[in-house]
């Protein structure tokens, strides 16, 4: 009975004692909070429609710093849950007001980055028409250009008017348009398996014409071409294949290999 009595406070206090030294659970952070779904609000929404037509009653004559600053605010507008759709529907068409103005390239920039957070139903058309109007300029503004690309590539958006309008750019004759839109298209890696392999066919095409015309290096241009959009290219392969591949030849081979596997496009 003694020894049954001893092993038992032994037993009890070994507990204790880890008990004693467990560590304490971690503080909870800010965003460990259950998440709220915020929902629209009459007065929120109201407020944000006297914003947007506070807004669209300056744009008349618009001044640089206030039209980054009314960017800024559609964008919060539309990112703002308890705002309804309907009072945030004339953000993507004021953002493209905004793309559009060449002569303040800052605010021109700053409203294709805003865009670049509306997601790709609200943002696909508008990105589309700003950077078509860019590139077929007497004088192509670079930066705005590069702008409106890389929203392209955050958006992805994945309807057949984006995908084609960014293949479209792959056959223009400006190597910094089609090295930027390819990369553009490395946007895509998350895309449905139909529209990455769509847009691997192309960006292949491309990628390994001008790799073939420039590997003796006789052809100046086309060794030109290949430097110039070679990053681009690459990284779109990659992307859309999820390999690492080293050139168009080694992107062509795995194409091939692959191009009816259904765990790869599925």
């Amino acid at each position: 009975m003694t020894i049954r009595t001893s092993a038992l406070a032994a037993l009890l206090a070994g507990s204790a004692v880890f008990a004693t030294v467990a560590p304490s659970p971690a503080p909870a952070r800010a965003d460990d909070a259950p998440k709220v779904d915020a929902k629209p609000s009459e007065e929120k929404s109201a407020e944000a429609a006297k914003a947007i037509d506070d807004i669209k009653a300056k744009m008349a004559k618009p001044e640089e710093a206030e039209s980054k600053a009314a960017i800024t605010k559609l964008v919060t507008i539309w990112k703002d849950g308890t705002v309804s759709d309907a009072a945030k529907k004339p953000v993507p068409d004021l953002l493209e007001h905004f793309g559009r103005e060449f002569d303040m390239p800052a605010v021109a920039t700053a409203a294709l980055d805003g865009l670049g957070e509306l997601g790709p139903a609200a943002a696909g058309k508008p990105l589309r028409e700003i950077v078509g109007k860019a590139v077929d300029a007497k004088n192509p503004p670079t930066e705005i250009v590069s702008s409106g690309l890389r929203a392209m590539k955050k958006v992805a958006d994945p309807s057949k008017a984006t995908t084609g309008f960014l293949l479209d750019l792959l056959k223009r004759k400006e190597n910094d348009v089609v090295a930027k839109a390819a990369d553009a298209v490395s946007g895509y890696k998350d895309a449905a398996g139909d529209v990455r392999k769509g847009l691997m066919e192309e960006v292949l095409k491309t990628g390994e014409s001008v790799f073939a015309a420039s590997r003796d290096g006789k052809n100046s241009a086309a060794v030109a071409k290949w430097n110039a959009i070679q990053g681009g290219v690459m990284a779109a392969l990659k992307a859309l294949s999820g390999q690492n591949l080293a050139d168009p030849l080694a992107a062509r081979k795995w194409y091939n290999d692959h191009k009816k596997d259904a765990k790869v496009w599925g």
